[in-house]
């Protein structure tokens, strides 16, 4: 591929002796991330957005919370955080990337599968007892699966801010990455799971994911946002479908009411799915409007009304519809 400008991220390794405390967050230089750790949040996501809209954050910036109360995914769905899991916002500057949503959906997807599989290796390595690696998959538009079974939603947000107060206007994109790492939902249309009970690894904390995240996502922007190219695009898109769930069999889109059938062919360099429909054409669906199940197999978007529910210490039930 074409050689990428300078990526302006690195891995989170050394915090500054300083920190600020800034509308209830620590705030840390963090190598060149502007590392914002908030105890509780509503959604990390909004909170990012917020922030931007504001000119408070420092690009490249990461917004972590111990607790999320209110996350959502594609549509609106409700996201709940669930005991021992991740919620995780990044922010990163677009002003000199070529990269459409789709296709930072795919990106992001990527570097959650490349830092669980680290994790995966280390611990493996550190025990001097190799087990079977987990079975990883990307589920389309932007899910992560363990064995078949939900673990990770990622939602891509492209955001803007108009020039004032002697600020430049500048483009930006929040991604929102939710990963269940000690508990997972019971009650998903889709089945899910966690990282501990996939792999056995139960003393892995969100801390360490998210350093692990983060260098994975630090890695593959580095490598993919300048790629401008028909051929820098086709790359990223190519080992995306090496991971790709359901690839070259039927599968069913769910497009509100509608279902659609047909065979998963490909996705689009932007991320859009390539369908052949039953009567032989091939249409592309966006990330926005449908979403993808095999057949034989619950729908993980049904199209009913459900309700937001907000975790306490005595509510078990985590619910955690799809990020994405």
């Amino acid at each position: 591929m074409s050689s990428p400008p300078p990526s302006p991220l690195s891995k989170p390794s050394k915090a500054s002796a300083a920190t600020q405390p800034i509308d209830g967050a620590i705030v840390e230089q963090v190598g060149d991330w502007q590392f914002w750790r908030f105890d509780q949040l509503e959604s990390t996501s909004k909170t990012a957005k917020d922030l931007f809209g504001r000119n408070q954050l420092k690009l490249p910036a990461i917004i972590f919370a111990r607790t999320q109360t209110a996350g959502y995914g594609r549509q609106g769905r409700d996201w709940q955080q669930g005991a021992g899991n991740l919620a995780i916002s990044y922010v990163l500057d677009m002003d000199a990337s070529p990269m459409e949503a789709g296709a930072l959906a795919m990106l992001s997807s990527l570097a959650v599968l490349d830092g669980l599989t680290a994790i995966w290796h280390d611990a493996a390595t550190a025990a001097k007892a190799p087990a079977p690696a987990p079975h990883l998959q990307l589920k389309w538009p932007n899910d992560v699966l363990i064995d078949g079974k939900k673990c990770a939603g990622i939602l891509v947000e492209p955001v803007a801010r108009a020039a004032r107060s002697g600020h430049p206007s500048q483009s930006a994109v929040v991604i929102g990455i939710g990963i269940n790492i000690a508990s997972h939902p019971q009650d998903c249309s889709f089945a899910a799971t966690d990282l501990a009970t996939a792999t056995g690894l139960t003393t892995v904390t969100p801390a360490i994911v998210a350093a692990y995240l983060t260098d994975a996502l630090a890695m593959l922007w580095q490598q993919w946002h300048g790629a401008a190219t028909q051929a820098d695009q086709a790359a990223l898109r190519q080992r995306w479908l090496s991971y790709g769930w359901g690839l070259g069999q039927p599968v069913t889109l769910l497009q509100g009411v509608s279902n659609i059938d047909g065979i998963f062919e490909a996705v689009a360099d932007d991320g859009r799915l390539q369908l052949r429909l039953t009567d032989g054409r091939v249409q592309l669906f966006s990330s926005g409007e449908v979403s993808l199940r095999a057949p034989n197999q619950a729908s993980p978007h049904q199209p009913t009304t459900h309700q937001t529910t907000n975790p306490t210490p005595t509510d078990n039930r985590h619910r955690n519809r799809d990020k994405a």
